[in-house]
């Protein structure tokens, strides 16, 4: 072998050593603790109940299940999930008092400020009570449901008399579909 050769060969050893060591020395390569992996679960657990109740109320709707099942099954995953966040927020907490969440926190209010540095005097004001006229907006956009689509399950506004989304009439109130 020529030096060329072997230079280069050292070269490309030592980039490799570089590349593969960078996210150990950078501290990217963080180890996750148990009670990371714990919320991480919770979160999930959370997000399949509230898919299970909506899936539920669905079903309810469509007629599928008993009333007084509904009830029944309702309650049971309402209670677990009521377990879930307990959880959630006890886990929370304590990763709170590690200081993790206060960093983090302090973080996102130094960020604020300079973004509220960069404002203009006034600016603020003029900027929240835009958001409260958005949001005072769409409230009176929402119109409350009463019930779900028997074909397609879209939520219904009261005084609907065909499915905004499939366009099959809606009962009227007392019948059965």
């Amino acid at each position: 072998m020529d030096l060329a050769t072997v230079l280069v060969l050292v070269a490309m050893l030592i980039l490799t050593g570089a590349f593969v060591t960078r996210p150990l020395t950078a501290g990217e390569g963080r180890t996750v603790g148990e009670r990371e992996r714990r919320l991480s679960t919770l979160y999930a657990q959370q997000d399949q109940i509230l898919a299970f109740l909506q899936e539920l109320d669905m079903d309810f709707a469509m007629g599928k299940i008993l009333p007084e099942d509904h009830v029944a099954q309702r309650a049971d995953w309402v209670a677990r999930g009521a377990d879930v966040l307990r959880e959630i927020d006890e886990l929370s907490a304590a990763m709170a008092e590690d200081g993790t969440a206060r960093e983090l926190e302090a973080r996102l209010e130094a960020k604020v400020a300079g973004l509220r540095r960069t404002l203009a005097p006034g600016a603020e004001a003029d900027l929240e009570g835009r958001l409260e006229a958005e949001v005072a907006r769409m409230r009176e956009n929402l119109k409350p449901t009463s019930g779900y689509c028997g074909h397609c399950g879209n939520a219904l506004a009261s005084g609907d008399r065909f499915c905004s989304r499939c366009g099959t009439p809606v009962p009227l109130a007392g019948t059965q579909a």
